[in-house]
């Protein structure tokens, strides 16, 4: 395979640089408030389930903890916490959906 030339390789270069930017810009940290926007539910409701140890991981203590986009998703996706008010909804024993 030949090696890429000069402004070739500085535009391979220049293109990962941007897709790696904007997935970091993608993925932002997020306090209190945005986090608990973004879930669709109170301030209040988010920090008591983060108090409670129910809601998503944060990193840093106190008026400083933030939580980062993906694991805001991944925490709702787990948690079944999707459109139904915060309310979990379990699956039907008896097969239904």
């Amino acid at each position: 395979m030949a090696e890429p030339q000069g402004s070739e390789l500085d535009e391979r270069i220049s293109r990962v640089v941007q897709r790696l930017l904007r997935a970091e810009h993608a993925d932002a940290w997020m306090n209190s408030t945005e986090a608990a926007s973004y879930l669709r539910m109170s301030k209040h409701h988010f920090l008591r389930l983060c108090r409670n140890g129910n809601g998503p991981l944060a990193c840093g203590e106190g008026r400083m903890q933030r939580w980062r986009k993906s694991m805001l998703d991944e925490w709702q996706l787990h948690s079944g916490k999707q459109g139904n008010g915060g309310a979990y909804l379990a699956p039907a024993s008896d097969g239904r959906a």
